[in-house]
């Protein structure tokens, strides 16, 4: 967790309630079909696995293993790495390191609300 200062988390921060999904996802349930809806952990989204789960879920030709290992390469998270440490570097970001406090804090905040989404989703855990 990268944050620019420690005064950017609280329980009412936008930074902590963006993460809580339940109520958007519970108001866009209401509207739409669960079947139109395709809701991944965006984790996963380096597995090609996840990436055939997206391909067939907007009815496209799923491409082989192969290709979409190069496009996740192409897109890596290291890439972003690179260039957020770049621009540390350049000194145009300044990061906050999130301590284990803060972490356990963080952790200890959402469980309700993933346990919510869990069985909003009707699946396990995703971490």
């Amino acid at each position: 967790l990268v944050l620019r200062r420690a005064t950017d988390v609280g329980p009412s921060s936008k930074l902590i309630t963006d993460g809580e999904y339940v109520t958007p996802l519970t108001m866009w349930m209401k509207t739409f079909p669960r079947s139109s809806m395709l809701i991944l952990n965006s984790e996963k989204l380096s597995t090609v696995h996840t990436w055939k789960q997206i391909f067939r879920h907007l009815g496209l030709s799923v491409p082989s293993d192969s290709r979409i290992n190069e496009m996740i390469e192409a897109t890596s998270n290291q890439a972003y790495q690179a260039k957020q440490t770049e621009k540390y570097r350049e000194g145009k970001i300044q990061p906050y390191r999130a301590g284990d406090p803060l972490m356990e804090m963080l952790r200890k905040h959402y469980e309700p609300h993933n346990k919510q989404l869990w069985q909003l989703l009707g699946t396990p855990e995703w971490w």
